[in-house]
């Protein structure tokens, strides 16, 4: 009984401690603190994965499509200049067909002494299409005379000074023309050949024509090793014309 007693007493005791203490932390605003929680240890995150690098055999290089080398013999028939008397194709008599040969400038020397006018070619190449819609078979290599003619990159050009800027006066002999007529040079009395953008042209149409005088200022184009000119005329890049008491910057 005695026991019993006892308890209730010490239970009646608890009970009393905790509500003064609930009591109290209700007068002040004060939180009891929040017991302590333990967490599972979280796994390491997995490394991402990293962007493959951009080698050479990597998706993101553009890759170039391949071309089909065929091979065509014939007969040479005419060599033909650019737009800038440069020798960079042939006409080929194929069987029933003429076909134009394009080659890389700078073999024009070789394949004009090794394939002339009149003497039968062997041309491996691809044949491609050209922005005007004209079919045009493109030189890889040829056998001609004997020889093998390959597209191999140009000779590295000898070490000369630097172009002196000169000047020249002429009067205006006549326009040259690009294929497509759009006027790309000035054709000088002095048998000279002022080489010049068809941009620039456009704008100077309305200043120069045929019998003016004019002068300029300009380096002298030196082609380089193994290209072929059209014409043995001097022909000059200008920097400036002048042309009526008013000068032109040329770019």
């Amino acid at each position: 009984m005695k026991n019993q007693i006892k308890k209730m007493s010490l239970l009646a005791a608890m009970l009393l401690t905790g509500s003064a203490i609930y009591a109290q932390n209700a007068k002040t605003g004060a939180v009891p603190p929040t017991p302590p929680t333990f967490h599972a240890a979280l796994p390491p995150t997995p490394p991402k994965d990293h962007p493959a690098p951009r080698g050479r055999n990597s998706r993101n290089v553009p890759q170039q499509g391949l071309k089909v080398i065929t091979t065509i013999s014939g007969k040479v028939i005419a060599y033909v200049a650019n737009d800038r008397n440069i020798y960079d194709s042939f006409n080929l008599q194929s069987g029933s067909k003429m076909v134009n040969v394009k080659f890389p400038d700078h073999l024009g020397s070789q394949l004009m002494r090794d394939a002339k006018k009149g003497e039968n070619v062997v041309v491996n190449g691809f044949s491609q299409t050209d922005p005007s819609g004209v079919a045009v078979f493109h030189l890889v290599s040829a056998t001609a005379s004997g020889n093998q003619i390959t597209d191999a990159p140009p000779a590295a050009p000898a070490k000369t000074n630097a172009p002196e800027l000169k000047n020249h006066e002429s009067t205006i002999s006549s326009f040259q023309k690009n294929a497509e007529g759009n006027v790309n040079g000035i054709v000088l009395n002095s048998k000279e050949i002022v080489e010049t953008p068809p941009h620039i042209m456009e704008q100077l149409q309305g200043i120069l024509k045929v019998g003016q005088k004019i002068s300029l200022t300009g380096f002298k184009f030196m082609p380089p090793s193994g290209v072929v000119m059209a014409s043995s005329n001097t022909v000059i890049r200008p920097q400036t014309i002048t042309a009526g008491g008013q000068t032109y910057l040329v770019r």
